[in-house]
């Protein structure tokens, strides 16, 4: 479904390649790694802070195992989080240009789909 989706979105850039500005292709291709790259890192850490999680826990006792605030404060951040890309999209149009947000949505999605496939093949 990733390789899907960052094929699809790669065809998209090249089609509008006539009708986007050379610069805003640089957009695209500047952004889209470094979004790759951060999803990918946050992906690593988060897979790698979960195992510590899980090591530790196997080696606890049951009374020690609560942690409420720790686990509120990420469900409020992940809230947070979604609200913001469904907001985004709207925050961007009536700020940037109709170009620069479209690829840097498309970069987005490229970004994000390239990490993940990359995650598919990282050794765990």
């Amino acid at each position: 479904m990733n390789i899907v989706a960052a094929l699809m979105s790669i065809i998209l850039i090249l089609l509008l390649l006539n009708y986007i500005p050379p610069l805003y292709i640089l957009y695209y291709l500047v952004s889209m790694p470094i979004i790759a790259a951060i999803v990918f890192t946050l992906r690593v850490y988060f897979l790698k802070h979960s195992r510590s999680k899980t090591s530790k826990r196997s080696e606890e006792t049951p009374v020690e195992l609560e942690e409420g605030p720790s686990n509120k404060r990420m469900l409020l951040l992940m809230f947070l989080m979604s609200i913001l890309l469904l907001i985004s999209p709207v925050l961007l149009a009536k700020m940037l240009d109709p170009y620069v947000w479209f690829v840097f949505l498309v970069s987005f999605i490229t970004g994000v789909s390239i990490a993940e496939i990359l995650f598919y093949f990282y050794p765990k």
